[in-house]
């Protein structure tokens, strides 16, 4: 699952990478992926955008979801005042894997997901 997972990451960063507007989002992962399951359902990605980007996510979270991997991949979009109201990020233990500048967020080979 680890090559997997690793692999939906790097073709997830490819497509934020060449996407107009990028600067304005945050990609986290969340939920069985990130807690160690073997053969987690799906891989639940969360798009945080800054306010008035609402468009940008929507065609980004779109794109996403048409990529042909296992496990499908699950969208969920919040701007960056519903993520800060709702607490999400910290609350579902999300990992930022994305922009670039937090190169996986300190994601290493460990015993929950593969990655820690």
């Amino acid at each position: 699952m680890t090559e997997i997972l690793s692999s939906t990451i790097a073709r997830l960063r490819g497509l934020a990478d060449i996407y107009p507007g990028r600067d304005n989002l945050s990609i986290y992962i969340f939920g069985s992926v990130t807690h160690g399951s073997k053969r987690p359902n799906d891989i639940d990605i969360l798009i945080v955008y800054s306010t008035g980007n609402f468009d940008l996510a929507h065609e980004l979270a779109t794109h996403f979801r048409r990529l042909d991997v296992y496990p499908s991949i699950e969208v969920l979009a919040l701007s960056r005042d519903e993520e800060r109201e709702t607490d999400f990020i910290r609350t579902v233990q999300a990992v930022e894997v994305w922009p670039k500048s937090h190169p996986m967020s300190g994601f290493v080979e460990g015993p929950a997901l593969g990655y820690r």
